[in-house]
């Protein structure tokens, strides 16, 4: 996913934004069924700590 989608990301999970994260998930190819799943759940559940710790990691490796 783009730098400008891992951005919207993290900062729809900062502010703890299902539906803004759920749409942001929508964009992700439907090949990558594992990370879609992955992050609905977490949406779901409401542990956007986890959304953020990811979008951190990815936003400090590039």
């Amino acid at each position: 996913m783009s730098e400008a989608w891992i951005n919207h990301l993290y900062q729809a999970a900062l502010e703890a934004n299902t539906n803004s994260v759920m749409e942001l998930i929508k964009r992700i190819p439907k090949t990558e069924s594992v990370l879609i799943q992955s992050l609905t759940e977490s949406a779901r559940q409401f542990e956007f700590e986890n959304l953020v710790d990811l979008a951190e990691t990815l936003i400090s490796n590039e």
